[in-house]
């Protein structure tokens, strides 16, 4: 699993999207990578996603790894572990104050991956932890930041950690052909994850769609059957009203009957 390996799994290894919450999945290629290179006692997880998780748990079972996996909201510095890899998920770690205090705690030899290198308000303060720690970051999916507090033991992860400074230029080129890698990995996913997004949110709307023009159905029913309601009634009330009407008129008839008749007899009396 070396970095001269010409298809190393952790580029290749299947990662579970978990709906609705997929943040941090671009990192996982490399924090695989680092899982199987290192082989740590403990893996801590700081503020992760499920999918990062969720993946991770099924890369220490496929690997037959001897990680144990720690999952935390907050800092939590495993003691017992002789060698320990953190991750910390974006924004769990931008508090300056707090993350000094976290790191100093760290025994030597401790890994610390920190996510979110990349984002406004991360990007100062991993500048200012490259000067104090060896350092090597990925740029992809909001930046993510491997840092030691001493030279690692493990040849390849002690190779992609020297200051730049240092490195001959062959050096220097493979350290930017792993870091593309690794960022073509993670991009990968981190798209697979927002097609994932988009294509709920799609049919979300087609459901919303869908319910609309079943309404609007049923409106255009409701209104049919109720124009049907009203042309019936308003047939109703033109009957009845010609009804009226020719009874109006037969009274009216009638009473100049009367009238005239009433009118003769009164004459008849007169005479």
């Amino acid at each position: 699993m070396s970095l001269c390996t010409a298809e190393p799994e952790p580029f290749f290894t299947q990662i579970t999207l978990t709906d609705g919450d997929t943040a941090g999945c671009g990192h996982l290629p490399f924090i695989i990578w680092l899982l199987c290179v290192l082989s740590p006692e403990t893996l801590v997880l700081i503020g992760a996603s499920r999918s990062v998780r969720e993946t991770l748990i099924q890369a220490i079972h496929n690997q037959i790894l001897p990680t144990r996996l720690v999952e935390t909201r907050l800092f939590s510095l495993e003691k017992e572990a002789d060698s320990a890899l953190y991750y910390y998920a974006s924004p769990s770690w931008q508090t300056p104050e707090h993350l000094k205090s976290e790191l100093d705690k760290l025994p030597a030899g401790s890994l610390v991956l920190l996510g979110g290198t990349a984002s406004p308000a991360g990007r100062p303060i991993w500048a200012e932890l490259k000067k104090t720690f060896l350092t090597f970051s990925c740029f992809h999916a909001g930046g993510l930041g491997l840092l030691a507090t001493t030279p690692p033991h493990n040849t390849d992860v002690n190779f992609i950690l020297t200051k730049t400074s240092t490195c001959s230029e062959d050096d220097l080129l493979k350290k930017t052909l792993l870091r593309e890698r690794f960022s073509q990995a993670g991009q990968f996913w981190e798209n697979k994850a927002l097609l994932s997004a988009q294509t709920e949110k799609i049919q979300g709307l087609q459901e919303e769609l869908r319910q609309q023009q079943l309404l609007f159905l049923n409106t255009k029913q409701e209104k049919t059957s109720l124009k049907a309601n009203l042309d019936a009634e308003r047939t109703r009330l033109e009957t009845k009203n010609s009804t009226l009407h020719a009874y109006a008129t037969f009274w009216r008839n009638h009473a100049l009957v009367l009238r005239e008749a009433n009118t003769a007899l009164s004459a008849s009396l007169s005479q």
